[in-house]
């Protein structure tokens, strides 16, 4: 049934083109060379032209980002290729802790054992900038992790009551 009723599209387009004079065949193929051109452009063309464009846009984030993760990756090379560092034992890092707090100059309220290797420490109205420089420095030099931390504002503009606890390194 289907392939009688294409048979009977196909007899009637050649019946309508037999019917032509050569300048309507030549208008009518001009216009479908044309609609086929606009069509092509508009399928193949536009759609190319338009990803095109929206990856120049995108490609300079990208490849800054790339660059990023390049730095990273060099960075991480060249911390795995140093020397790990030495973990002080628990009473040295006591003793550290406490230089590292005089320096910064920073006195605890309140210094209380809670374990083994836990150590709460309370400073009263300390300058908040000064605590945390300090906690990043004893973090990194002195391999100490806070568990926990309290910091709530005090009257003087830019310092806090801060209660903290610490774990020092395991030996």
């Amino acid at each position: 049934m289907i392939a009688r009723d294409a048979l009977d599209v196909g007899r009637a387009a050649a019946r309508f083109w037999a019917e032509r004079n050569a300048g309507e065949r030549r208008t009518l193929v001009a216009g479908g060379v044309a609609l086929a051109l606009i069509a092509g452009y508009l399928i193949l063309v536009q759609p190319a032209m338009d990803g095109l464009h929206r990856l120049q846009r995108e490609l300079p984030p990208l490849q800054a980002r790339a660059a990023q993760v390049d730095a990273l990756v060099a960075q991480a090379r060249h911390l795995r290729e140093l020397p790990a560092a030495a973990v002080p034992a628990t009473a040295d890092a006591r003793a550290a802790l406490d230089q590292s707090l005089a320096a910064a100059g920073l006195r605890p309220v309140r210094r209380a054992q809670t374990g083994t290797d836990m150590l709460q420490l309370r400073f009263h109205d300390v300058p908040y900038a000064n605590w945390t420089m300090w906690l990043a420095h004893a973090q990194g030099a002195l391999k100490v992790r806070a568990v926990a931390v309290t910091a709530t504002a005090s009257v003087t503009p830019g310092n806090a009551d801060i209660d903290c606890t610490l774990r020092l390194p395991s030996p």
